[in-house]
């Protein structure tokens, strides 16, 4: 009897000393926060990081969209150019492997942008969705409205490594993790399927983040 007890009460003193106990203090030693990417000023050892600014676009069904119908909602946001046939295929095929893989996010959106805006934008953006099986709801090709795209990527995605600007090539084949709060969290190379794995298992992060954060309420 003790044989089949002992184990028992081992797992129940590893959860409460190692899981519990430190997640309730907050002071969690086997989940780890995501970092924070694009420092904006640091005053008295308090940094204040880039915050995504506003925006208005339409989606692939000609529908209003903005970061008010985000809502409390974190995205993966990429970039996508109809003239593109080398990048925009590979990117996209990319961020439909994760979209299959992270189903399960319900609060998980994600975002492709066109860097070139152009008339007929709305009907490609909707071939193209179709295209890549872009899940209804939860995947939205949007093109900025009354503002200058350039404008709007140098300012808020043109940032890496907290320090080095990349080039609108590179920007092409990146992906971004942003959170609730409009916050980079993550930059990977679509081009890399390990970074792409990496993309996929940091939105569960995230996600947890934001679980264990509702569950201390």
């Amino acid at each position: 009897m003790f044989l089949f007890t002992l184990p028992s009460i081992l797992c129940l003193g590893f959860y409460f000393f190692m899981i519990r106990k430190p997640l309730t203090e907050n002071k969690n030693p086997i989940f780890k926060k995501l970092n924070y990417y694009g420092v904006k000023s640091v005053n008295n050892n308090d940094t204040t990081f880039i915050e995504i600014e506003k925006f208005t676009a339409l989606t692939q069904e000609g529908q209003s969209f903005g970061n008010d119908i985000l809502g409390q909602r974190y995205c993966i946001v990429s970039f996508i150019n109809y003239d593109d046939m080398f990048a925009t295929p590979r990117v996209l095929a990319q961020l439909y492997t994760a979209q299959e893989k992270m189903k399960h996010l319900k609060k998980l959106s994600i975002l492709s942008l066109n860097t070139n805006p152009n008339p007929k934008g709305v009907q490609q953006m909707l071939l193209l969705a179709n295209k890549v099986h872009a899940q209804k709801h939860k995947w939205f090709f949007l093109e900025l409205q009354n503002q200058n795209f350039d404008a709007f990527a140098n300012k808020n995605f043109w940032v890496f490594g907290n320090k080095v600007k990349f080039d609108a090539n590179e920007l092409m084949h990146t992906l971004f993790l942003m959170d609730k709060q409009m916050h980079l969290r993550g930059i990977y190379d679509a081009t890399y399927v390990e970074d792409v794995k990496r993309l996929v298992d940091e939105c569960s992060v995230l996600d947890a983040e934001y679980r264990f954060e509702e569950n201390r309420k």
